[in-house]
Protein backbone atom coordinates (compact mmCIF):
# COMPACT_ATOMS: atom_id res chain seq x y z
CA UNK A 1 0.00 0.00 0.00
CA UNK A 2 1.48 3.49 -1.39
CA UNK A 3 1.79 5.51 1.91
CA UNK A 4 1.33 9.11 2.48
CA UNK A 5 3.36 10.99 4.96
CA UNK A 6 1.52 14.64 6.38
CA UNK A 7 4.40 16.93 7.72
CA UNK A 8 4.04 19.23 10.71
CA UNK A 9 6.42 21.85 11.61
CA UNK A 10 5.70 22.32 15.33
CA UNK A 11 7.21 25.66 17.20
CA UNK A 12 7.99 25.30 20.66
CA UNK A 13 5.61 24.66 23.47
CA UNK A 14 1.68 24.75 22.77
CA UNK A 15 2.23 23.69 19.58
CA UNK A 16 4.78 20.73 19.86
CA UNK A 17 2.46 19.27 22.67
CA UNK A 18 -0.87 19.59 20.47
CA UNK A 19 1.38 17.87 17.51
CA UNK A 20 2.27 15.03 19.13
CA UNK A 21 -1.50 14.23 20.08
CA UNK A 22 -2.40 14.63 16.65
CA UNK A 23 0.03 11.99 15.45
CA UNK A 24 -1.94 9.03 17.59
CA UNK A 25 -5.08 10.33 16.23
CA UNK A 26 -4.90 11.40 12.49
CA UNK A 27 -4.30 8.50 10.76
CA UNK A 28 -7.07 6.89 11.28
CA UNK A 29 -9.11 9.96 10.82
CA UNK A 30 -7.60 10.34 6.82
CA UNK A 31 -7.97 6.64 6.54
CA UNK A 32 -11.55 7.16 7.15
CA UNK A 33 -12.35 10.95 6.12
CA UNK A 34 -9.68 11.32 3.23
CA UNK A 35 -8.76 8.01 1.48
CA UNK A 36 -8.34 4.43 2.62
CA UNK A 37 -6.10 3.64 -0.20
CA UNK A 38 -3.37 5.18 1.67
CA UNK A 39 -1.03 3.78 4.44
CA UNK A 40 -0.64 7.44 6.25
CA UNK A 41 2.15 9.08 8.55
CA UNK A 42 2.04 11.69 10.65
CA UNK A 43 6.03 13.20 11.43
CA UNK A 44 6.41 16.11 13.73
CA UNK A 45 9.83 18.48 13.81
CA UNK A 46 10.11 20.95 16.19
CA UNK A 47 11.68 23.75 15.32
CA UNK A 48 12.04 27.69 16.85
CA UNK A 49 12.05 29.32 13.35
CA UNK A 50 8.41 28.78 12.60
CA UNK A 51 7.78 30.31 16.18
CA UNK A 52 10.03 33.57 15.70
CA UNK A 53 8.43 35.08 12.30
CA UNK A 54 6.85 38.16 12.40
CA UNK A 55 3.80 37.94 10.45
CA UNK A 56 2.29 35.31 8.20
CA UNK A 57 4.61 35.75 4.98
CA UNK A 58 7.59 35.37 6.89
CA UNK A 59 6.12 32.22 8.77
CA UNK A 60 5.63 30.75 4.95
CA UNK A 61 8.97 31.46 4.12
CA UNK A 62 10.44 28.99 7.19
CA UNK A 63 7.74 26.38 6.94
CA UNK A 64 8.57 25.79 3.16
CA UNK A 65 11.82 25.86 3.55
CA UNK A 66 10.77 22.33 4.59
CA UNK A 67 9.88 21.15 1.51
CA UNK A 68 12.99 21.00 -0.29
CA UNK A 69 14.25 18.84 2.74
CA UNK A 70 11.61 16.52 3.03
CA UNK A 71 9.83 14.17 1.02
CA UNK A 72 6.28 15.04 2.64
CA UNK A 73 3.32 15.09 0.38
CA UNK A 74 1.36 17.77 2.88
CA UNK A 75 3.17 19.99 4.73
CA UNK A 76 1.35 22.20 7.99
CA UNK A 77 2.79 24.52 10.15
CA UNK A 78 1.62 24.60 14.27
CA UNK A 79 2.51 27.84 15.12
CA UNK A 80 1.63 29.27 18.89
CA UNK A 81 2.17 32.99 17.11
CA UNK A 82 -0.68 35.53 16.19
CA UNK A 83 -0.87 35.76 12.55
CA UNK A 84 -2.79 38.93 11.18
CA UNK A 85 -4.04 39.76 7.69
CA UNK A 86 -3.01 43.57 6.29
CA UNK A 87 -1.72 43.66 10.03
CA UNK A 88 -5.12 43.75 11.29
CA UNK A 89 -7.88 40.89 10.64
CA UNK A 90 -6.97 37.32 12.29
CA UNK A 91 -5.86 34.55 10.37
CA UNK A 92 -7.07 30.81 11.62
CA UNK A 93 -5.49 29.02 8.76
CA UNK A 94 -3.66 29.58 5.55
CA UNK A 95 -2.93 27.55 2.38
CA UNK A 96 -0.69 28.08 -0.30
CA UNK A 97 -2.52 27.42 -3.48
CA UNK A 98 0.66 26.41 -5.90
CA UNK A 99 2.58 24.10 -2.82
CA UNK A 100 -0.13 23.30 -0.38
CA UNK A 101 2.11 24.48 2.41
CA UNK A 102 -0.18 24.83 5.14
CA UNK A 103 -0.16 27.29 8.63
CA UNK A 104 -2.92 26.78 11.34
CA UNK A 105 -2.40 29.62 14.01
CA UNK A 106 -3.44 28.05 17.44
CA UNK A 107 -4.10 31.63 19.57
CA UNK A 108 -6.88 31.90 16.78
CA UNK A 109 -8.99 28.85 18.40
CA UNK A 110 -9.40 31.19 21.65
CA UNK A 111 -9.31 29.34 24.96
CA UNK A 112 -11.22 26.18 24.72
CA UNK A 113 -9.78 23.06 24.27
CA UNK A 114 -8.68 22.58 20.39
CA UNK A 115 -7.14 19.01 19.95
CA UNK A 116 -10.65 17.72 18.22
CA UNK A 117 -10.95 21.15 16.52
CA UNK A 118 -7.30 20.71 15.35
CA UNK A 119 -7.89 17.31 13.89
CA UNK A 120 -11.01 18.55 11.80
CA UNK A 121 -9.10 21.44 10.62
CA UNK A 122 -6.18 19.10 8.93
CA UNK A 123 -8.64 16.85 7.88
CA UNK A 124 -10.43 20.09 5.66
CA UNK A 125 -7.05 21.46 4.78
CA UNK A 126 -5.69 18.35 3.38
CA UNK A 127 -9.20 17.74 1.83
CA UNK A 128 -9.11 21.44 0.66
CA UNK A 129 -5.63 21.05 -0.95
CA UNK A 130 -6.81 17.71 -2.87
CA UNK A 131 -8.54 19.65 -4.59
CA UNK A 132 -6.27 22.26 -5.81
CA UNK A 133 -4.80 19.73 -7.74
CA UNK A 134 -7.63 17.70 -9.03
CA UNK A 135 -10.42 17.98 -11.70
CA UNK A 136 -13.61 18.16 -9.96
CA UNK A 137 -16.56 19.76 -11.42
CA UNK A 138 -18.14 19.99 -7.88
CA UNK A 139 -15.84 22.57 -6.25
CA UNK A 140 -18.00 25.20 -5.82
CA UNK A 141 -20.18 23.03 -3.20
CA UNK A 142 -17.08 21.74 -1.89
CA UNK A 143 -15.95 25.08 -1.15
CA UNK A 144 -19.37 25.34 0.77
CA UNK A 145 -18.37 22.22 2.72
CA UNK A 146 -15.54 23.79 3.88
CA UNK A 147 -16.58 26.93 4.62
CA UNK A 148 -19.89 25.09 6.97
CA UNK A 149 -16.85 23.05 8.79
CA UNK A 150 -15.28 26.05 9.88
CA UNK A 151 -17.96 27.30 10.70
CA UNK A 152 -18.70 24.23 12.87
CA UNK A 153 -15.19 25.00 14.15
CA UNK A 154 -15.64 28.13 14.85
CA UNK A 155 -19.01 28.21 16.16
CA UNK A 156 -18.86 32.04 17.68
CA UNK A 157 -16.51 33.67 15.23
CA UNK A 158 -17.99 33.91 11.44
CA UNK A 159 -14.59 32.96 9.12
CA UNK A 160 -14.19 34.98 5.96
CA UNK A 161 -12.28 32.88 3.02
CA UNK A 162 -10.53 35.57 0.80
CA UNK A 163 -7.60 35.43 -1.46
CA UNK A 164 -4.10 36.85 -1.26
CA UNK A 165 -1.21 37.41 -2.74
CA UNK A 166 2.14 37.13 -1.04
CA UNK A 167 5.05 39.00 -2.30
CA UNK A 168 7.06 36.40 -0.29
CA UNK A 169 6.11 33.36 -1.24
CA UNK A 170 4.70 34.99 -5.23
CA UNK A 171 1.83 32.83 -4.88
CA UNK A 172 -1.73 32.98 -4.24
CA UNK A 173 -3.10 31.88 -0.59
CA UNK A 174 -6.37 31.13 0.40
CA UNK A 175 -6.86 32.46 4.08
CA UNK A 176 -9.87 31.88 6.39
CA UNK A 177 -9.47 35.04 9.01
CA UNK A 178 -12.02 36.11 11.34
CA UNK A 179 -14.20 38.37 9.77
CA UNK A 180 -15.37 40.60 13.18
CA UNK A 181 -11.91 42.18 14.35
CA UNK A 182 -13.02 42.69 17.81
CA UNK A 183 -14.17 38.67 18.04
CA UNK A 184 -10.78 38.03 16.28
CA UNK A 185 -8.89 39.66 18.82
CA UNK A 186 -10.46 38.67 21.45
CA UNK A 187 -10.02 34.49 20.61
CA UNK A 188 -6.24 36.04 20.07
CA UNK A 189 -5.59 37.37 23.68
CA UNK A 190 -7.70 34.15 25.31
CA UNK A 191 -6.06 32.08 23.30
CA UNK A 192 -2.26 33.40 23.58
CA UNK A 193 -3.48 33.16 27.50
CA UNK A 194 -4.00 29.80 26.97
CA UNK A 195 -0.79 28.82 25.58
CA UNK A 196 0.88 30.99 28.06
CA UNK A 197 0.16 28.58 30.57
CA UNK A 198 -1.06 30.56 33.24
CA UNK A 199 -0.87 27.42 35.59
CA UNK A 200 2.06 26.27 34.82
CA UNK A 201 3.44 29.78 35.91
CA UNK A 202 2.28 29.16 39.33
CA UNK A 203 5.04 26.64 39.44
CA UNK A 204 7.39 29.31 40.03
CA UNK A 205 5.43 30.81 42.29
CA UNK A 206 6.14 28.15 45.36
CA UNK A 207 8.50 30.22 47.57
CA UNK A 208 6.27 33.24 47.71
CA UNK A 209 3.62 30.93 48.56
CA UNK A 210 5.44 29.90 51.45
CA UNK A 211 6.55 33.29 52.75
CA UNK A 212 2.64 34.63 52.12
CA UNK A 213 0.81 32.13 54.06
CA UNK A 214 4.04 31.86 56.85
CA UNK A 215 3.14 35.79 57.13
CA UNK A 216 -0.68 35.57 57.29
CA UNK A 217 -0.39 32.18 59.33
CA UNK A 218 1.43 34.16 62.04
CA UNK A 219 -0.94 37.08 61.91
CA UNK A 220 -3.88 34.85 62.75
CA UNK A 221 -2.95 34.19 66.28
CA UNK A 222 -3.32 37.46 66.99
CA UNK A 223 -6.36 39.34 67.51
CA UNK A 224 -5.33 42.37 65.75
CA UNK A 225 -5.93 40.90 62.15
CA UNK A 226 -9.52 39.49 64.29
CA UNK A 227 -10.20 43.07 65.20
CA UNK A 228 -9.27 44.63 61.74
CA UNK A 229 -10.94 42.26 59.93
CA UNK A 230 -14.21 42.75 61.88
CA UNK A 231 -13.67 46.35 61.59
CA UNK A 232 -13.11 46.89 57.31
CA UNK A 233 -16.17 47.28 55.41
CA UNK A 234 -16.60 44.91 52.35
CA UNK A 235 -15.99 47.99 49.88
CA UNK A 236 -12.20 48.47 51.82
CA UNK A 237 -11.22 44.87 52.14
CA UNK A 238 -11.75 44.50 48.29
CA UNK A 239 -9.32 47.76 47.43
CA UNK A 240 -7.01 45.92 49.68
CA UNK A 241 -7.45 42.79 47.67
CA UNK A 242 -7.12 44.95 44.27
CA UNK A 243 -4.14 46.53 45.28
CA UNK A 244 -2.37 43.45 46.37
CA UNK A 245 -2.92 41.77 43.28
CA UNK A 246 -2.02 44.51 40.94
CA UNK A 247 0.98 45.16 43.29
CA UNK A 248 1.78 41.80 42.81
CA UNK A 249 1.37 41.80 38.90
CA UNK A 250 3.36 44.67 38.47
CA UNK A 251 5.92 43.40 40.59
CA UNK A 252 6.68 40.27 39.15
CA UNK A 253 7.01 42.12 35.28
CA UNK A 254 9.23 44.81 36.87
CA UNK A 255 11.61 42.27 38.39
CA UNK A 256 11.37 39.79 35.64
CA UNK A 257 11.88 42.60 32.64
CA UNK A 258 8.44 41.19 31.40
CA UNK A 259 6.82 44.48 29.26
CA UNK A 260 7.86 44.77 25.58
CA UNK A 261 9.34 48.34 24.80
CA UNK A 262 7.40 49.60 21.23
CA UNK A 263 10.28 51.59 20.69
CA UNK A 264 12.29 49.56 18.61
CA UNK A 265 9.76 47.15 17.78
CA UNK A 266 8.93 46.02 14.22
CA UNK A 267 5.08 45.52 14.75
CA UNK A 268 4.06 47.84 17.29
CA UNK A 269 0.53 46.07 16.97
CA UNK A 270 1.93 42.59 18.21
CA UNK A 271 3.71 43.65 20.60
CA UNK A 272 0.98 45.60 22.27
CA UNK A 273 -0.97 42.03 21.80
CA UNK A 274 2.08 40.42 23.56
CA UNK A 275 2.22 43.11 26.88
CA UNK A 276 -1.69 42.48 27.03
CA UNK A 277 -1.31 38.91 27.05
CA UNK A 278 1.43 38.95 29.78
CA UNK A 279 -1.47 41.00 31.41
CA UNK A 280 -3.91 38.65 31.39
CA UNK A 281 -1.74 35.46 32.05
CA UNK A 282 -0.54 37.39 35.49
CA UNK A 283 -3.94 38.52 36.11
CA UNK A 284 -4.64 34.39 35.99
CA UNK A 285 -2.06 33.21 37.58
CA UNK A 286 -2.24 35.89 40.46
CA UNK A 287 -6.00 35.01 40.94
CA UNK A 288 -5.52 31.80 41.27
CA UNK A 289 -2.76 32.02 43.95
CA UNK A 290 -4.86 34.64 46.03
CA UNK A 291 -7.81 32.40 45.63
CA UNK A 292 -5.35 29.40 47.21
CA UNK A 293 -4.01 31.57 50.02
CA UNK A 294 -7.59 32.86 50.83
CA UNK A 295 -8.82 29.08 50.99
CA UNK A 296 -6.27 28.22 53.11
CA UNK A 297 -6.35 30.70 55.34
CA UNK A 298 -10.30 30.27 55.72
CA UNK A 299 -9.99 26.61 56.40
CA UNK A 300 -6.69 27.27 59.14
CA UNK A 301 -9.31 30.49 60.73
CA UNK A 302 -11.84 27.85 61.31
CA UNK A 303 -9.99 25.48 62.89
CA UNK A 304 -7.33 27.75 64.97
CA UNK A 305 -10.49 30.49 66.07
CA UNK A 306 -12.88 28.61 67.83
CA UNK A 307 -16.51 30.54 67.56
CA UNK A 308 -17.10 31.48 70.90
CA UNK A 309 -13.42 32.81 71.88
CA UNK A 310 -13.43 34.66 68.53
CA UNK A 311 -17.01 36.31 69.66
CA UNK A 312 -15.85 36.98 73.46
CA UNK A 313 -12.39 38.22 72.25
CA UNK A 314 -13.96 40.65 69.84
CA UNK A 315 -17.05 41.28 72.83
CA UNK A 316 -19.14 40.96 69.72
CA UNK A 317 -21.45 39.22 72.21
CA UNK A 318 -22.10 35.74 70.66
CA UNK A 319 -20.20 33.43 68.57
CA UNK A 320 -18.51 34.43 65.69
CA UNK A 321 -20.30 34.05 62.14
CA UNK A 322 -18.72 32.56 58.98
CA UNK A 323 -19.43 36.02 57.45
CA UNK A 324 -16.33 37.17 59.90
CA UNK A 325 -14.10 34.04 59.02
CA UNK A 326 -14.49 35.40 55.63
CA UNK A 327 -13.75 38.52 56.00
CA UNK A 328 -10.36 37.33 58.49
CA UNK A 329 -9.26 34.57 55.45
CA UNK A 330 -9.53 37.77 53.25
CA UNK A 331 -7.64 40.41 54.90
CA UNK A 332 -5.07 37.87 55.95
CA UNK A 333 -4.91 37.04 52.09
CA UNK A 334 -4.33 40.52 51.19
CA UNK A 335 -1.91 41.10 53.30
CA UNK A 336 0.05 37.94 52.74
CA UNK A 337 0.18 39.18 48.62
CA UNK A 338 1.86 42.60 49.44
CA UNK A 339 4.59 40.19 51.96
CA UNK A 340 5.08 38.20 49.17
CA UNK A 341 5.39 40.49 46.75
CA UNK A 342 7.93 42.34 48.80
CA UNK A 343 10.21 39.61 50.39
CA UNK A 344 10.51 36.92 47.64
CA UNK A 345 11.42 35.92 43.93
CA UNK A 346 10.14 33.65 41.52
CA UNK A 347 11.89 30.33 42.10
CA UNK A 348 12.22 29.56 38.28
CA UNK A 349 13.30 32.42 35.95
CA UNK A 350 13.91 30.87 33.16
CA UNK A 351 9.78 29.35 33.06
CA UNK A 352 8.34 32.87 34.09
CA UNK A 353 9.46 34.31 30.81
CA UNK A 354 8.55 31.23 29.02
CA UNK A 355 5.05 32.26 30.37
CA UNK A 356 5.45 34.94 28.25
CA UNK A 357 5.26 35.95 24.44
CA UNK A 358 7.63 38.50 24.19
CA UNK A 359 10.36 36.70 26.12
CA UNK A 360 10.24 33.48 24.56
CA UNK A 361 9.86 35.56 21.26
CA UNK A 362 13.37 36.64 22.27
CA UNK A 363 14.66 33.06 23.41
CA UNK A 364 14.00 31.74 19.93
CA UNK A 365 15.78 34.14 17.91
CA UNK A 366 18.23 34.17 20.51
CA UNK A 367 18.65 30.09 19.72
CA UNK A 368 18.23 30.98 16.10
CA UNK A 369 21.22 32.95 16.17
CA UNK A 370 23.55 30.77 17.88
CA UNK A 371 22.45 28.00 15.49
CA UNK A 372 23.26 30.33 12.40
CA UNK A 373 26.33 31.28 13.91
CA UNK A 374 27.45 27.74 14.62
CA UNK A 375 26.84 26.83 11.09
Amino acid sequence: MEQLVVGIIASPGIANKLSHKLVDTLPGLLNDYISSQYEWKIEVIVDALTGSAEDADQAYQKTEDYLDRYNWNYIISLTDLPLLHDNESVIAVDINEENGASIISIPAYGWRPVTKRLERTVLTIIHEINLFFSDNPNQNNEDENHQATYREIFPFSKLRKIRTYTDDTHTMHIRYIVASKTSGYFRLLSGMTFANNPLRLMQSMNSVIAIAFTTGASGLIFSTMWSLSNTFTTWRLTVMSLFAIFGMILWIILAHNLWESERFSINKRITRLYNLTTLTTLTTSVIIYYVTLFTIYLIAASVLLPAHFLGKTLELGHPATFTLYLSIAWFAASLSTIAGAIGAGMRNEELVRESTYGSRQQMRKALIKERSDNN
